[in-house]
């Protein structure tokens, strides 16, 4: 099974850009069907409340702004006169209306999309949490070859990535700052150092799946001690 070509880049990527057959099982539920470790991924402590939460905290602002607008312009409100009668009067004063109009139109679309994200989250979760042994669409597998795995965080850029196992130099556990909506904390995360056409490069693993840090390395430490298999298919 030789599945990194020049399409296919280790590192980051998303459920579809997955090298075959990873792509087609993750996308089907059946991973554990594929040879090696599999650690389905965990629901963390109240991330679906949490989920709910954030979308509220977005969507009912914006709803709110985006009703007191229309109702506004429809009932001809007078502030809406007085603002466009003060816009009128100059061509830098129209400038900065339509500065504050783009930032305000902006925020809202900011606002629209991180509640779309927490409603993905939520419906994401969700599935793991109820999904069955013969079901599994999110989780770490480690086979004879590569380090494969998909979670279920949409505010993350990348929800899915891969390596080569014989390209992994390194693993430990090292502390990043996690930015989330409204504040920030530190946690411990997996780093994997990997080479990749001749440079060497990072790949972060979060604890996304029943582990901590530390549990994850243990078990990808003694998933290199074992060292990569010949690629028979490949051959």
């Amino acid at each position: 099974m030789n599945t990194e070509s020049a399409t296919f880049k280790p590192g980051y990527c998303t459920p579809e850009d997955l090298p075959e057959p990873y792509c087609e099982h993750f996308a089907r539920g059946t991973v554990k069907q594929l040879a090696g470790q599999f650690f389905p991924a965990a629901t963390p402590n109240n991330v679906i409340s949490m989920a709910v939460l954030l979308g509220l905290m977005y969507l009912l602002p914006t709803l709110f702004l985006l009703y007191s607008g229309l109702l506004a312009w429809y009932s001809r409100a007078p502030w809406l006169a007085r603002i466009s009668e003060d816009l009128s009067g100059s061509w830098g004063k129209q400038a900065v209306g339509l500065v504050i109009l783009a930032v305000i139109v902006i925020g809202m679309a900011w606002m629209l999309r991180m509640s779309w994200l927490a409603w993905l989250r939520f419906n994401t979760w969700q599935t793991i949490k109820h999904s069955t042994p013969d079901s599994d669409h999110h989780g770490l597998l480690l086979d004879d070859q590569y380090l494969v795995f998909r979670h279920g965080e949409h505010f993350d850029e990348h929800c899915c990535g891969w390596v080569p196992k014989s390209s992994i130099t390194g693993s430990r556990v090292k502390t990043i700052r996690h930015w989330f909506p409204k504040h920030s904390y530190d946690i411990q995360v997996v780093s994997l150092t990997y080479l990749s056409d001749d440079h060497n490069k990072e790949l972060v693993i979060k604890e996304r799946f029943g582990m901590s840090a530390v549990e994850m390395v243990n078990e990808i430490e003694r998933w290199l001690k074992k060292g990569v298999q010949p690629d028979v298919a490949g051959q």
